[in-house]
């Protein structure tokens, strides 16, 4: 008997993540560059995903798509978005079992010293809840980038 190769499988499901770049996915949206967006994951906090399908960290189209720039562009801004919080973490699951989603991204998650200020990251916050996380990070981001706000 052929032994089934999950991640094979899983490769060629249908991508959540696609369908989040393709809008057929309503999500909450901080920023869109050049190859990459970053959007709020449903347990609170922003993730950053190449707007190509992409699976290998080592592949030319991860290097082109400037993900970790908008990484880096994005993490001063979630910081201070944050009440308390006092690092990042940098997340990359690469291939099963710890990455569900087989779309290269990267979680951006905010740490605290002071666990009392740490907010529960819970499966799958509602869209006002996120909407309003997205909207804190996009300012912060626009104060550090002195990007004027419109209406």
């Amino acid at each position: 008997m052929k032994e089934k190769n999950i991640n094979s499988e899983l490769e060629h499901a249908p991508c959540p993540f696609c369908e989040i770049i393709d809008g057929k996915i309503d999500a909450s949206i901080i920023r869109r560059e050049e190859g990459s967006i970053a959007f709020m994951d449903h347990n609170g906090y922003p993730l950053v995903v190449t707007s190509k399908h992409i699976v290998d960290i080592n592949s030319d189209d991860f290097k082109k798509s400037k993900a970790m720039e908008l990484v880096t562009s994005i993490v001063g801004p979630t910081l201070k978005s944050y009440d308390g919080a006092t690092g990042i973490e940098l997340k990359i699951n690469l291939g099963k079992p710890k990455q569900e989603i087989l779309h290269l991204h990267i979680h951006i998650i905010p740490t605290y010293v002071d666990s009392q200020k740490r907010p529960k990251f819970i499966f799958k916050l509602s869209k006002e809840v996120l909407d309003d996380r997205a909207l804190r990070i996009k300012t912060e981001y626009d104060l550090i980038n002195q990007i004027p706000r419109s209406g």
